[in-house]
Formats: structure tokens, C-alpha cells, sequence
């Protein structure tokens, strides 16, 4: 991933906001992602640019059990392991990145 055009602006600036959701092929042409593309952009970026963490704001409470709005008794994990969160990610959990793993903090948007 270059990120020179987003390292210079974050030089001059405190914040920079980054449209998630897409991507650039391999010929340079914009594309989406899919289905959670906004949270691999944010992991990617997270990466690419050495970040100490990223934030990804949710309307769910950060990781869970299972999907709440299909198990009714689903309920948020305080502490995940990284053999967990690969796991979850095997199962297809939407939360989770198995590319590039670095500390993530899923908050409530509403929070």
C-alpha cells in the first residue's frame, strides 16, 4: 500500500480523513472492496502506516460471542487472544482482520 500523499497530509495536519470502502486495482483503477471494506481500509492503513492501534466505531459491543442479532444470549468479550480472534475470523466474523492483526479498540458509536 503507498501512503506518501495520506504521510504528507498527516505531517501537516492532526487529523485526515480517509474514505474507507475502497481501493485501487491492480491496473490503478478505484474499486470496492466488499462486504467489511471500510474495516480492512482502516486495518490496512493501520498497517501501512505503523500505527499503534486503530479505532473502528460499531454499533455492536466491540467483540461478541456470536451475532447478537441472530443468538440472543450473545455477549461481548473484554479480553480477546489472537488464537481467538483468528477463530472468530475462520467463522466469519465481521469484526476481525486476518492479514494484518495490530491492537484493535471496537467502540459504540453511540458511546
Amino acid at each position: 500500500m503507498k501512503c506518501e500523499r495520506l504521510e504528507a497530509a498527516l505531517s501537516e495536519h492532526d487529523v485526515v480523513v480517509v474514505a474507507g470502502f475502497q481501493g485501487a486495482a491492480k491496473n490503478g483503477d478505484v474499486t470496492t472492496i466488499g462486504r467489511g471494506g471500510s474495516d480492512t481500509s482502516a486495518a490496512a492503513l493501520g498497517a501501512a502506516l505503523q500505527a499503534d492501534f486503530i479505532d473502528i466505531f460499531t454499533d455492536v459491543e466491540g467483540v461478541m460471542t456470536a451475532d447478537p442479532r441472530i443468538v440472543e444470549n450473545a455477549k461481548p468479550l473484554r479480553v480477546v487472544t489472537y488464537t481467538e480472534i483468528c477463530n472468530l475470523a475462520y467463522q466469519g466474523a465481521k469484526k476481525s482482520f486476518t492479514r494484518e492483526l495490530l491492537k484493535l479498540r471496537c467502540r459504540q458509536k453511540y458511546q
